[in-house]
């Protein structure tokens, strides 16, 4: 039962205006990463100092000018708790709206304000199946309706035997930043890269898996 499953989120208010600012829900991928990640390491409030040893200010955090709510989901990942397990993106979608109708009912504050989802990597299948849920249950008319205006998806994980046959060309010869990878490590991974894709296939197939 989804009932069983307990999701963890951090809200963080805008140092803005926290009344008027919108709300910004930040999802990490994995698939069974935290969100925590996004937190601490790249657009939450504070970053983790040199040393380990305290926190800093996060001179870019998209909480100067939005409501930042960090949510650690599908139960497994980092603090969110099963059993069941989730079993894909479209299970994970169905127990993230409902964290989402509670959070919206116990917070109304932020039914009045512009909501957009946002993520990275395996996210990329997060986000599109939670968006979809959430437009059409508000088309069923359900309550509270979640105000969604928007999703961004950032280096997104969507096809992953698409994806990797471009890898060793965009490390080597992206043509917007410098290779990270020599010529030699270029050309054996190319070599490599048409295998990987098939396995990958095979793979998600023999798991009755698209995704």
């Amino acid at each position: 039962s989804c009932f069983s499953k307990k999701l963890f989120f951090w809200l963080f208010e805008s140092r803005s205006n926290p009344s008027q600012d919108p709300l910004i829900l930040w999802l990490n991928g994995g698939p069974g990463c935290s969100s925590m990640t996004g937190l601490f390491l790249e657009n939450g409030p504070c970053t983790i100092n040199r040393n380990g040893t305290d926190t800093e200010l996060n001179p870019y955090s998209w909480n100067t000018q939005a409501n930042l709510l960090f949510v650690d989901q599908p139960a497994g990942a980092g603090f969110a708790m099963g059993p069941p397990v989730t079993n894909g993106s479209f299970e994970a979608a169905d127990d993230l709206y409902l964290a989402l109708q509670n959070f919206f009912e116990k917070h109304d504050q932020y039914r009045s304000k512009d909501f957009y989802i946002t993520g990275e990597s395996y996210a990329g299948h997060y986000i599109p199946a939670i968006a979809h849920k959430i437009w059409r249950e508000n088309v069923r008319g359900v309550e509270p309706n979640i105000p969604l205006r928007g999703i961004a998806i950032g280096n997104g994980w969507m096809k992953a035997a698409v994806q990797v046959l471009h890898y060793p060309e965009m490390a080597f010869q992206s043509g917007t930043a410098p290779h990270v990878i020599t010529r030699k490590e270029y050309l054996s991974m190319s070599r490599q890269m048409v295998s990987c894709s098939k396995m990958i296939s095979s793979c998600l197939e023999s798991n009755g898996d698209k995704e």
